[in-house]
């Protein structure tokens, strides 16, 4: 369990540049931190960059307070005072020369190694103001036994080394801030030429260079953003293969439409010629060119609408009006309608029915209009003596419906090309089965129109249109 949550952790991580960016610069500044304080360490120990300085205020504060600790003691004293003086002035021996004289300067007491008998005390005091900042001269009066006395003390003060270590410190962090400076930018170094090398490719890209294809870096935000340039490129290149597909479809559609009216009109104008210059054999070839020539203009009639129908599916906002249709009932009704035609040519159809209603919501004019066109092309395009079979069935999206007949083989290019307008199997304009090339292509776009989907499928020698149909 902790090894999965940690390689979630590790994957988010991965995944996601800011928190990559994060722990780096957390990182960075953790070791220029570390980096600064060994090099602080080291410094003092080795007073690299120390900046030394005498301090002599401290030696004569430190006299000071020794004499007023001995002189407060002394007075504190009450027994034996000779015993404390002698006792205690031993204690400034390796200082100072300290001594204790009466008003006459007569020397009462002294410290070790020092022999003066008599100090001139008025002349001590003009030496005082004489003396330098090195030098300390105290004279201190004191009453013992109720009799006065000065303390005089003499001392060279000792100055004390101290060390400072500001400019080590700066150094310190000057170069823990290069060492920081220097570690993110390592760390950035790769997205910065990265992200420079997506600017680039843009530029590249707005200049029509479509098939430039970005370098996929990784798995955060950056690689997502190059990856989707180059889904975009592709979306960009289909839009233009689709364009291009479209102007070929229109100069199609032209010279389609062209052939199919040129046929019937051909032969209507071919015929009203005939009439009109009388050169007709006789009234019944008349009348069979009337009929003929009327033949060909409800052919063209029925051209034109279909074509005006498919114009008007694919360019104006169909709103489809969809009511509850049993279609167990409409799929028998419409084979019903077509048992005529079929028997024209002698061709049976099993109707493959299932116990269970099969009820959807759809536009029930329209999916009539699917079934009337796939049923009949099953009759049109079947010979004599053979037999169609439409199977309903069901799914969880809705019905499935498929119309199969035998037809001769058709290759998997044509295939694929039924439902394109103006596209026959048999690719000829003159074959004796009539047909406009228009119907499969409106069968395809009212199954669209209800978020529907229908497809072609050969099997050995039989034909299979299926649709899944949702309501």
């Amino acid at each position: 369990m902790r090894k999965l949550r940690r390689l979630e952790i590790y994957n988010k991580i991965k995944k996601s540049i800011n928190a990559k960016l994060s722990l780096w610069i957390l990182g960075s500044l953790i070791i220029s931190v570390v980096f600064g304080m060994t090099l602080v360490q080291i410094f003092r120990t080795t007073h690299f960059l120390e900046v030394k300085h005498v301090d002599y205020d401290k030696d004569r504060n430190d006299t000071v307070v020794d004499v007023l600790n001995f002189i407060n003691g002394l007075y504190k004293e009450e027994n034996d005072k000779d015993g404390y003086i002698r006792k205690n002035i031993a204690s400034f021996k390796e200082r100072c020369h300290i001594y204790i004289v009466n008003k006459d300067g007569d020397v009462e007491y002294h410290s070790e190694n020092d022999d003066a008998v008599h100090i001139n005390i008025d002349g001590y005091m003009k030496d005082m103001k004489k003396a330098g900042d090195k030098i300390i001269n105290i004279i201190y009066p004191l009453s013992i036994d109720n009799n006065i006395h000065y303390l005089v003390l003499m001392k060279t003060v000792e100055g004390v080394p101290i060390y400072t270590h500001e400019i080590s410190y700066a150094a310190a962090a000057t170069l823990a801030l290069i060492l920081f400076i220097f570690l993110i930018y390592f760390g950035v170094r790769k997205k910065v030429k990265y992200i420079e090398y997506i600017s680039s490719s843009i530029e590249e890209i707005s200049k029509g260079n479509l098939d430039y294809k970005l370098e996929i870096k990784g798995e955060d935000e950056l690689s997502f953003v190059a990856n989707q340039i180059n889904s975009m490129e592709k979306s960009i290149l289909n839009m233009i293969e689709k364009e291009r597909q479209n102007e070929r479809t229109q100069r199609e559609l032209i010279t389609n439409i062209s052939h199919d009216l040129k046929t019937p009109l051909t032969i209507i104008l071919g015929y009203l010629d005939i009439i009109r210059t009388k050169a007709c054999k006789g009234k019944e070839e008349e009348e069979r060119y009337i009929e003929t020539a009327y033949e060909k203009a409800l052919l063209l009639q029925k051209m034109v609408l279909k074509l005006f129908e498919f114009v008007n599916l694919n360019h104006k906002e169909i709103i489809l009006n969809k009511i509850d249709v049993n279609i167990n009932k409409l799929l028998g009704q419409v084979i019903t309608d077509h048992l005529a035609m079929a028997d024209g040519k002698n061709i049976s159809i099993e109707y493959k029915n299932p116990q269970n209603t099969i009820t959807l919501s759809v536009d029930l004019d329209k999916i009539c209009r699917v079934f009337n066109n796939l049923i009949g092309n099953a009759i049109k395009y079947s010979e004599e003596n053979e037999k169609i079979t439409v199977t309903l069935g069901e799914d969880a999206a809705g019905a499935v419906i498929s119309f199969r007949n035998k037809c001769r083989n058709i290759n998997e290019e044509d295939l694929d090309k039924l439902f394109i307008r103006f596209y026959r199997g048999d690719k000829a304009r003159n074959s004796s089965v009539e047909g406009s090339g228009i119907g499969l292509s409106i069968v395809k776009k009212i199954i669209e129109l209800h978020n529907s989907h229908i497809w072609v499928e050969q099997h050995d020698d039989e034909i299979w249109f299926i649709i899944r149909l949702r309501g």
